[in-house]
């Protein structure tokens, strides 16, 4: 499997192109078949998480997130960071428990 970073950031199509290239990746049918599936996972965290499953994370999960969900639809969890328009995994952003 070969790893792949896509910086959307500049593009004014970027929410499109990632749709594109999920659908790509995943094949047609099976687009179509995960899009159905996904409709139950309105927790951002379990959409992400299953989405890592199917072998893409980053800005194309929030894109087919709001495909599946409506558009602006996406709600960052307060304890996970993703960076706007990039392929970028999401990453934990946690305070130390030793304050």
């Amino acid at each position: 499997m070969t790893h792949v970073d896509i910086d959307y950031t500049n593009r004014a199509d970027k929410t499109a192109a990632a749709l594109k290239d999920v659908e790509e990746w995943l094949g047609s049918k099976r687009f179509k078949d995960l899009s159905q599936h996904l409709k139950e996972y309105t927790d951002s965290r379990q959409f992400a998480f299953v989405c890592s499953f199917a072998g893409f994370s980053g800005f194309p999960v929030i894109a087919f997130y709001e495909h599946i969900h409506g558009k602006d639809s996406w709600i960052d969890p307060p304890d996970v960071e993703i960076t706007d328009a990039t392929s970028e995994a999401p990453t934990e952003s946690r305070q130390s428990e030793a304050s």
